[in-house]
């Protein structure tokens, strides 16, 4: 399989490593945005070399990392141009026809997105510099506002100095956003208050509200019989509700899963160092909740591709599911803005978390036995992320469902998705809900509806003085199911900041429109945008190659012309009952 991912794909290495790559465009992150920039400023036209830029080993970010199982609000319908492509290049690889709501497309395995990508990028003549890390990013002495330069590290343990690489203009097509705020950029971490935007979902929400199978539905106790409060549960300060701050929802791992006793998976490893005592609330709730199956802590998403057909041998993209699950409430907080270093920990922290989850549920006398034994004949896919650390978990794709959010001179809401939905400079369409996982596990009164612990009748409330251990932050709008315009000025930074740089992912938007956003197709669609957009300034008559004096209109044609949808009236509603994610 590696001689079809990578064949014709030009990889910046060895030797490579030490020269300074001169590409009119440069790309930072292989993400599903940064590999439709690429193929899209590559195809533009022969004199446009395009370099793409990835800290890790593998293009494709979490579509080749785990997250095989695609969301989509239309089932599909809202997709054009290069993202489309990829999807019909991954249903032909599975022979599928080319009717792409009667295809595996949308549940496609990690290695065969990984290959899908390299071939593209290979096809399109694009430079790809793998296992580089951002270090800082230069700007011209003579123009404060033109990036001029990216130095780079060589991550993964190699010493081989730091890399430049100059282009006329950048992508940062990062989960993170890391080049743009290298550049100076201005950006948010965290949750707007709700009077910033008049946005009544934005900031701290009232997890008394919630009733969903993520939120705890029974009384808890969250302490020790010392006061102490249990693992996972934060005892710190919290905002009031609708006010901002800076805490970021739940970030996990997304392992492709199969049953032991079909022959293609492994035993899931335990952790380095495994702390029973660490799940004594998981403990509680099992206790608490005694009717439960192991489909309601684990998400089993797919079957992915073709794999249905082999005996016993379906893989799964496995995902969160209930109040307590793969998620790690509150381990992402410092993630955003974290050095390489203190990331590193926060990966591996969340690595042993999830280990530790599945260990728990596989050999814990407190699980069921029926769910027990079941899930002792799951394990990972031999197929999948062979040289990652522990063997077929991918460590090197944490899904990072929201960083640093780019703030602009326009600045995407609620607003522009429910309300204000078409653009007169769209460049592509979203569809889906604001779909934000937990921001943090606290105690606090009871969920309004709920039984009370006290007297066993409905009603909750806390007139007895109860607490609950409760998860917050957790936010599914059912927005419209309708398409909405993506205006290309919400990946375009201020211009007194860094007027050749756009940004396809980190984009200027609020936390609740941003969840809209944040689906690897929707992000896939902005790349190939930035991608036309920023090989247009990167052959404009001006030697700023500024972003925002892209000709939109012209932006536009290009678009329509490589299949791309950009007018919400291309797309016909959809209900749920058919949606493909």
């Amino acid at each position: 399989m590696l001689a079809f991912i990578f064949c014709g794909l030009h990889l910046l290495s060895g030797a490579n490593r030490h020269r300074t790559p001169q590409p009119r465009v440069a790309i930072y992150g292989a993400t599903p945005a940064g590999c439709a920039a690429a193929v899209a400023a590559g195809r533009f036209h022969k004199d446009v070399s395009v370099v793409l830029i990835e800290p890790g080993l593998r293009v494709g970010g979490m579509t080749s990392g785990g997250l095989g199982h695609t969301d989509l609000g239309l089932g599909g319908k809202e997709l054009g141009g290069i993202t489309r492509e990829f999807y019909e290049r991954v249903s032909a690889y599975y022979g599928s026809p080319k009717n792409l709501s009667a295809t595996q497309c949308y549940q496609v395995e990690p290695h065969v997105a990984t290959a899908v990508y390299g071939r593209m990028l290979a096809e399109a003549n694009v430079s790809v510099m793998l296992g580089h890390r951002l270090i800082a990013s230069q700007k011209k002495a003579s123009d404060p506002a033109t990036v001029e330069s990216l130095s780079l590290e060589a991550t993964g343990g190699r010493q081989d100095g730091v890399v430049k690489v100059t282009a006329s203009v950048f992508v940062d097509a990062s989960y993170e956003g890391d080049l743009m705020a290298s550049a100076g950029v201005s950006y948010i971490v965290g949750r707007e208050s709700q009077q910033e935007y008049g946005e009544v979902d934005a900031g701290r929400l009232a997890p008394n509200n919630v009733l969903s199978r993520y939120q705890f539905q029974q009384r808890l106790n969250g302490s020790t019989s010392s006061g102490k409060v249990l693992p996972f549960i934060y005892a710190g300060p919290i905002a009031t509700v609708g006010a901002a701050d800076q805490k970021v929802q739940a970030y996990t791992f997304r392992p492709c899963m199969s049953k032991l006793s079909g022959g293609g998976a492994v035993a899931v490893p335990p952790p380095r160092a495994y702390d029973p005592l660490q799940w004594e609330l998981f403990r509680r709730l099992l206790a608490a909740s005694p009717d439960v199956q192991l489909k309601d802590y684990l998400y089993f998403a797919g079957p992915l591709g073709n794999s249905s057909k082999r005996p016993n041998g379906a893989k799964y993209d496995v995902g969160t599911n209930g109040p307590i699950s793969l998620d790690l409430i509150g381990g992402s907080w410092e993630y955003p803005e974290a050095n390489a270093s203190a990331r590193a920990q926060i990966v591996d922290a969340h690595v042993q978390y999830c280990l530790g989850f599945l260990h728990f549920l596989a050999t814990d006398a407190a699980v069921p036995a029926a769910m027990q034994n079941e899930m002792r004949d799951w394990g990972l896919c031999k197929d999948e992320f062979a040289g990652e650390e522990p063997a077929h978990f991918p460590r090197s794709a944490l899904y990072v469902r929201e960083a640093r959010r780019m703030r602009s001179q326009v600045v995407i809401t609620a607003h522009d998705r429910l309300v204000n939905t078409s653009k007169v400079d769209s460049v592509g369409l979203g569809s889906y809900n604001c779909d934000c996982h937990m921001n943090e596990r606290i105690i606090a009164p009871p969920i309004h509806g709920a039984p009370s612990a006290s007297s066993g009748e409905g009603g909750g409330g806390d007139s007895n003085g109860e607490l609950w251990v409760l998860n917050e932050g957790w936010l599914t709008k059912d927005f419209p199911h309708v398409a909405w315009e993506l205006p290309y000025a919400m990946m375009v930074p201020p211009p007194s900041q860094a007027n050749n740089l756009l940004v396809p992912v980190a984009v200027s938007a609020s936390h609740v429109a941003f969840n809209g956003v944040r689906l690897e197709p929707t992000w896939s669609v902005l790349g190939h945008a930035a991608g036309v957009a920023a090989a247009m300034a990167a052959t404009s008559s001006s030697t700023r190659h500024a972003v925002a004096e892209v000709d939109v209109p012209q932006l536009q044609a290009l678009l329509v012309a490589a299949g791309q949808l950009v007018r919400k009236e291309q797309v016909q509603r959809v209900e749920p009952s058919i949606w493909c994610g």
